[in-house]
């Protein structure tokens, strides 16, 4: 019975890590997509990230300090500000 346990606690636990890194991926696909050339894509990734909400900002914070573009440094700051003002909102 125990071992029956610990395996569905290990299954459990594998799964949502791989589903926490699944999801840190797509943020960061999102992120990267802030920077597309055409104006409708980076502006419907900002719309989904800001969607995400606070558990977004750790990522949203690094890129716009250190994101190699200029417009995903300004849209990431955009959208940190935005989820900011959301969660005091809330």
């Amino acid at each position: 019975m125990i071992i029956r346990w610990m395996t569905l606690v290990c299954f459990t636990l594998v799964a949502t890590l791989a589903a926490a890194q699944s999801d840190n991926e797509a943020v960061r696909q999102l992120i990267q997509r802030l920077g597309d050339d055409d104006f409708a894509l980076r502006d419907q990734a900002q719309t989904e990230i800001v969607e995400l909400g606070e558990w977004a900002l750790p990522f949203l914070q690094i890129a716009a300090q250190s994101h190699d573009d200029p417009e995903v440094r300004a849209r990431a700051g955009l959208a940190v500000k935005q989820i900011e003002f959301n969660t005091k909102l809330a």
